[in-house]
């Protein structure tokens, strides 16, 4: 990582990058949602399908200081959701990096990608099924041209577990950088599965006491 890199960057040409220069680009682009920080925590948004959430909750594992556990479960009024059922939420990117841009998050505290095993094989699926989902819910058609991925830390500006779900992939724009494939700092979902799918499996005590 310390060594000079040279990446095609949109249509800049050939650029060298040092890592000093990709983790400014992507503290930018992943997300940047350390801008809500500042925004009202109270209140409930309205849901992509008319629903509110209920009052009475079921208690949830949440982290206090989290910005994604806050938005997951309707506690920044900032941020409208698209797309809530028990387990996950959905909301869009503040920076698109496509003409849809959404996130899929846990409403339970999860951490980054690198922080999965085995177990968490599930829940990349689901994740993935819900973005498909919301996709549609917006009117997207073309499920062969789209973009569901991570960033590998430590290019993720929120250790909150999100699902980039982009469409068209033909016409990511200039943050194209930060979604590329086949890099270090991004991995799709598939290729996540594939390596949460190579852990070996855990004992019924280890999965109990893992967070």
């Amino acid at each position: 990582m310390g060594r000079a890199l040279t990446l095609h960057v949109a249509t800049w040409g050939w650029l060298p990058a040092t890592p000093a220069l990709l983790a400014q680009v992507y503290t930018r682009c992943c997300c940047c949602c350390l801008d809500l920080l500042e925004m009202s925590a109270e209140g409930s948004p309205q849901l992509g399908d008319g629903r509110k959430e209920d009052a009475a909750e079921t208690r949830r594992d949440t982290e206090p200081t989290c910005l994604f556990c806050k938005i997951a479960n309707g506690q920044q009024e900032d941020c409208e959701l698209v797309y809530q059922d028990e387990h996950l939420s959905s909301f869009r990117d503040i920076h698109p990096g496509a003409p849809h841009h959404y996130l899929v998050v846990p409403r339970d505290h999860v951490g980054n990608c690198k922080s999965l095993r085995r177990r968490h094989v599930a829940l990349v699926n689901e994740m993935v099924r819900v973005g498909k989902e919301v996709l549609q819910r917006q009117g997207v058609s073309d499920l062969s041209d789209i973009r569901l991925g991570f960033h590998w830390p430590p290019f993720s500006s929120v250790t909150h577990l999100h699902l980039h779900v982009l469409a068209p992939a033909s016409q990511i724009g200039f943050l194209r950088l930060a979604y590329r494939l086949n890099t270090w700092w991004f991995v799709t979902s598939d290729q996540l599965i594939k390596i949460l799918e190579a852990f070996p499996e855990e004992s019924a005590e280890e999965g109990s006491k893992a967070h």
